[in-house]
């Protein structure tokens, strides 16, 4: 077991990129964003960018319940089942590639907030552009319309989320 567990460890170790992130950084306060922005950026010149996060649960899926119908080990039965880790971006983050739909900027503006949501999520939920999602965030429900699908790389070790919100 011993020597499994090293020979694992290096095989894991020999497919990181040479700048794979090694240290990560939580409950940033936005008061102090800035200047811990500042100071990573002395430490590294190729540092990833900060996203906020909030946690919640997507509760319906085009007005009804997110549950309903879903395999349980479905990558959409699992992401029903637990809080999310929620994020807004003005851009694409790196490592994501537009499949379908439109980025923030050339949507009207009045109408439901945006999101975009990780294709293999978004086909496991059988939803796609258009259609509506509501999550709960703290007490608040929120509807969302998706107004893009992306590809994420998961294994480029920078920060990914399966949903987007428009800022």
């Amino acid at each position: 077991v011993v020597l499994l567990r090293g020979e694992l460890l290096e095989r894991w170790q020999a497919q990181l990129p040479a700048e794979a992130p090694n240290h990560f950084a939580l409950n940033v306060l936005p008061g102090e964003r800035q200047a811990f922005a500042t100071a990573v950026g002395k430490l590294s010149p190729h540092a990833s960018p900060l996203y906020p996060i909030v946690q919640g649960r997507l509760v319906n899926v085009k007005g009804h319940p997110a549950q309903e119908g879903l395999e349980d080990d479905s990558r959409g039965g699992r992401a029903t089942r637990r809080d999310l880790n929620l994020t807004w971006s003005a851009g694409l983050p790196d490592g994501n590639r537009l499949e379908a739909g439109q980025w923030w900027d050339a949507l009207p503006a009045g109408e439901l907030p945006g999101v975009s949501l990780e294709s293999e999520l978004a086909r496991s939920l059988g939803v796609g552009l258009g259609d509506t999602l509501g999550f709960i965030i703290g007490d608040r429900q929120i509807e969302a319309r998706i107004t893009s699908l992306r590809q994420v790389s998961w294994d480029n070790f920078q920060p990914n989320f399966f949903v987007i919100f428009a800022p």
